[in-house]
C-alpha cells in the first residue's frame, strides 16, 4: 500500500480544503508534517482512519447516532458558525493479486440543522467501484486493510509511552497483534461454529443442554465484542486526556508568557527582596565601619607589604650579625681544644677535620649579609607585622564586602524585574480559571479510566469462566451423541484447526521472537542482549544475555524501555508481512536527545518504505531533521490562528530555510 493524497475540508482546525501530497520514492520514504500542539496533526491521523473505516473505526458499541453527533461535533466553525458540509478523502495505490490498484476513498458529510448526513464512495482506477455491491463497500475495504491490521501501523506515539509504562498492557498489546495476525476471531468463530453444528447434528435428547450452550455461546460473543469496546474506550479516555494535557501545556505557555509564573510566587518574591534589602542595608554599614577604620592606608597597601617584607629582612641580618659574633668569641677556645691529640678518637685524622668544623662555623655568619633599613627591636618590629597584617585583612574584608553588596543590589533588581513582571488578576483570571476546569475533566477521566479498567479485567475473568463451561457442556452434550458420519467429520475438522491456530501461533510468535532481537538490538546498541523469549501464557518477554541468565526487567531505563516499545510495534509490523505505510502521531515524545537521535538515525528512514511523521519542533529538532533530511520527500508546516481556530497548511518544516542558509 502507498499512500498517495490526503483532502480534510472543513473538518476539526481545517477550514475550507487542505491538501497533502503523500507520495514517497524508494531512496526518500518520509513525509514530515510538523505543527505545534492544537495545530491539527492528530486530526491528520483521525482523518485517514475515518476515511478508511467510518463508524467502524469507533467500535461496535458507538451507535450510528453516537457516530454522526461525533462528526457534528467536529465540522469546522468558524465566527461562531458551523460549515454546512465537510469531507475527508484518501487516495493510495494497493498491490493486490498481483496487479496494482488506485483507490480514491470519499466520505462527505452535510448539515442541515442539527442532522448529519453521511455520503460514502469508492473508486477504483478512476471508475466507480461496480463490481461490488455499494453496501458492501466499507467490508471491501476492510477486505483489502482489515482495521486491526491498521491500527498496527497508524497510530499516536503516546501509545508506546503507555504500553511502556504498564507491563499488562504491554504484554495485552503483544497477544491482541498476535491474534490480528494469525486471524484468531475468525478460527474462534469457526470453532464456535462447528460445534454448534456437532450439536444439532448429534442425536441427542437433552435439547435442554443444547439450548443452553448456544446462549453461553452467544453471552461468550458478546462479552468478546464489550471486551473489545471497552478496550477502544480506553483508549479514546487515555486520548481525551493527553489532548486535555496538550490544551493546558499551551495554556499554561500563554500564562508564562505574559508572567503568570511570577504570579503563583508574588508573596515569594516580596519576601525575597524585603530580605535581600535588610541584607543590604547590614552590608552598607559594615562597609562604613571598614572605611571609618585603616581605610587610608588601604591607599598604600602595596607600600606596607614591601615595608613588612624589609622588616623580616632586616631581623634575619640581625639575627646573623649576633650568631657571627658569637661564633668569633668561641673559635679560640675551639682551636685549643681540637689541638689536643686526645680530644680525638683513635684512628681519626684531627687536623682534617678540626678544619672542616672551623669552616662550617664561619660559614654560619654568612647566611644573612646586608645592610639594616629599619634598626627596630625584635618587640617593635613584631608590633609593626602584626599592624600591616591587620590592615591587609581589613582591605580584604573591605573588597568582599563591596562585592557582596553588588552582587546583592543585582539580586534586588532582578526580584524588583520579576515583581513587575506579574500580571494583573484581571488578565490571569479566566485562563486559570479554564486550567483549573481541564484538570478537574482529568480527573474525571482518570476515575472513568479506572472504572474501565475494573469492568474490563471482571469481563475477562467471565469470558474465561464461559470458556471453561462450553467446554464441560460441549463434552457433556457429545459423550451422550450417537456418531454421525458429518459430526464425526465436524470433530475431526475442529481437531485440524486447533492443530492449525496452535501451530500458526507459534510460528508468528518465533517470527516475533525473531524480529524483536533484531529490532530492540539495532535500536537499542546493547550487545548484551543474545536472546529473546516471549511467554506463550502470558505474553511477557524476557531479555537473555545468553541461554540461562536473564536480564532483569530494570536494567534499563525508561528512556530505553520506550526505545524497545518501538522496536516491539516494528517487529509487529514486520512479522505481519504486508508492506503497509507507517504514519505516527508524536513520533518521539518523551524521549532525550540521544534516544531521538538514534531513532531518527535507525528507525525512520527503514521502518517502511512510506513513513508519515506528524511532529512538534520539540520533537524533531535541528539535529533531528538533520538526520531525517535526505530521507524525506515532502515536509508540511500546519499553523493554527489559536483567535480564529483556523488551521493553514504550507509547504516546508519549521527550520527547513534555516538549515537550508547554513549549508
Amino acid at each position: 500500500m502507498l499512500l498517495e493524497h490526503l483532502s480534510i475540508c472543513n473538518y476539526g482546525v481545517y477550514a475550507g480544503k487542505n491538501d497533502f501530497e503523500l507520495l514517497t520514492t524508494p531512496d526518500r520514504p518520509i513525509i514530515l508534517v510538523g505543527g505545534f500542539n492544537g495545530a491539527g496533526k492528530t486530526t491528520i491521523l483521525e482523518s485517514m482512519m475515518i476515511a478508511l473505516y467510518g463508524k467502524a473505526y469507533f467500535g461496535v458499541k458507538k451507535s450510528k447516532k453516537e457516530y454522526l453527533s461525533f462528526i457534528y461535533d467536529k465540522i469546522h466553525r468558524s465566527n461562531k458558525k458551523r460549515a454546512d458540509s465537510a469531507s475527508v478523502q484518501i487516495a493510495f495505490r494497493f498491490y493486490h493479486n498481483g496487479s496494482e490498484d488506485r483507490y480514491v476513498i470519499n466520505r462527505n458529510w452535510s448539515v442541515d440543522g442539527m442532522t448529519v448526513t453521511e455520503s460514502f464512495s469508492v473508486k477504483k482506477n478512476d471508475q466507480i467501484l461496480n463490481d461490488v455491491d455499494e453496501s458492501q463497500w466499507q467490508s471491501f475495504i476492510e477486505g483489502l486493510l482489515p482495521l486491526g491490521i491498521a491500527k498496527l501501523f497508524f497510530f499516536d506515539g503516546e501509545k508506546i509511552v503507555r504500553v511502556t509504562e504498564n507491563k499488562g498492557q504491554y504484554n495485552d498489546e503483544i497477544k491482541r497483534s498476535l491474534e490480528t495476525l494469525i486471524g484468531a476471531d475468525l478460527v474462534h468463530r469457526l470453532h464456535a461454529d462447528l460445534n454448534l453444528y456437532m450439536l444439532r447434528k448429534s442425536d441427542n435428547k437433552n435439547d435442554s443442554m443444547t439450548i443452553q450452550y448456544e446462549e453461553t455461546t452467544q453471552e461468550k460473543e458478546q462479552l468478546a465484542l464489550d471486551i473489545d469496546s471497552l478496550n477502544i474506550e480506553y483508549e479514546k479516555k487515555l486520548s481525551e486526556i493527553n489532548d486535555l494535557k496538550t490544551r493546558i501545556s499551551t495554556k499554561e505557555s500563554t500564562i508564562s508568557s505574559i508572567g503568570g509564573g511570577y504570579a503563583d510566587i508574588r508573596g515569594d518574591l516580596l519576601t525575597q527582596k524585603a530580605v535581600l534589602e535588610e541584607k543590604i542595608r547590614h552590608q552598607r554599614k559594615q562597609i562604613q565601619e571598614d572605611l571609618s577604620g585603616d581605610a587610608p592606608f588601604y591607599l598604600v597597601l602595596s607600600l606596607l607589604n614591601k615595608i613588612a617584607k624589609q622588616v623580616r629582612e632586616d631581623a634575619k641580618i640581625l639575627y646573623t650579625t649576633c650568631t657571627n659574633m658569637s661564633v668569633e668569641l668561641f673559635i679560640p677556645e675551639m682551636k685549643k681544644q681540637m689541638s689536643d691529640p686526645k680530644f680525638w678518637p683513635k684512628n681519626t685524622d684531627g687536623s682534617a677535620m678540626s678544619l672542616r668544623i672551623l669552616n662550617m662555623m664561619q660559614d654560619i655568619g654568612t647566611l644573612h649579609k646586608g645592610e639594616i633599613v629599619f634598626d627596630l627591636s625584635p618587640g617593635d618590629a613584631d608590633f609593626l607585622i602584626h599592624i600591616i597584617k591587620k590592615i591587609r585583612e581589613g582591605h580584604k574584608s573591605l573588597s568582599d564586602a563591596i562585592k557582596t553588596y553588588a552582587d546583592t543590589t543585582l539580586l534586588i533588581e532582578n526580584v524588583e524585574a520579576d515583581i513587575a513582571r506579574i500580571p494583573k488578576d484581571d488578565e490571569l483570571g479566566p485562563r486559570i480559571t479554564e486550567i483549573n476546569e481541564m484538570h478537574k475533566e482529568i480527573g474525571v477521566l482518570t476515575a472513568e479510566i479506572t472504572h474501565i479498567e475494573q469492568k474490563l479485567s471482571s469481563k475477562k475473568s467471565y469470558k474465561k469462566i464461559l470458556q471453561n463451561k462450553l467446554k464441560n457442556m460441549f463434552t457433556l452434550i457429545h459423550s451422550e451423541k450417537t456418531a454421525a458420519t458429518g459430526v464425526q467429520l465436524a470433530s475431526k475438522m475442529q481437531n485440524v484447526l486447533d492443530e492449525y491456530y496452535s501451530g500458526l501461533k507459534e510460528k508468528k510468535i518465533q517470527e516475533l521472537e525473531s524480529n524483536l532481537l533484531y529490532t530492540a538490538k539495532l535500536l537499542l546498541h546493547k550487545n548484551s542482549i543474545r536472546k529473546i523469549v516471549i511467554d506463550r501464557n502470558t505474553f511477557e518477554i524476557k531479555a537473555y544475555e545468553n541461554d540461562e541468565d536473564q536480564i532483569p526487567g530494570d536494567f534499563l531505563s525508561m528512556g530505553e524501555r520506550q526505545i524497545v516499545g518501538t522496536a516491539l510495534l516494528w517487529a509487529i509490523a514486520r512479522t505481519c508481512g504486508r508492506s503497509l505505510p507507517f504514519v505516527i502521531d508524536t513520533p518521539l515524545g518523551r524521549l532525550d536527545g540521544q534516544h531521538l537521535l538514534n531513532l531518527t538515525k535507525k528507525f525512520y528512514p527503514y521502518a517502511s518504505h512510506q513513513t508519515v511523521l506528524l511532529s512538534t519542533d520539540r520533537e524533531i529538532g535541528p539535529k533531528e531533521y538533520e538526520n531525517l533530511s535526505e530521507s524525506i520527500s515532502k515536509s508540511y508546516r500546519i499553523t493554527c490562528d489559536q483567535d480564529r481556530s483556523v488551521t493553514t497548511v504550507t509547504s516546508g518544516y519549521f527550520m527547513e530555510d534555516k538549515i537550508a542558509q547554513t549549508r
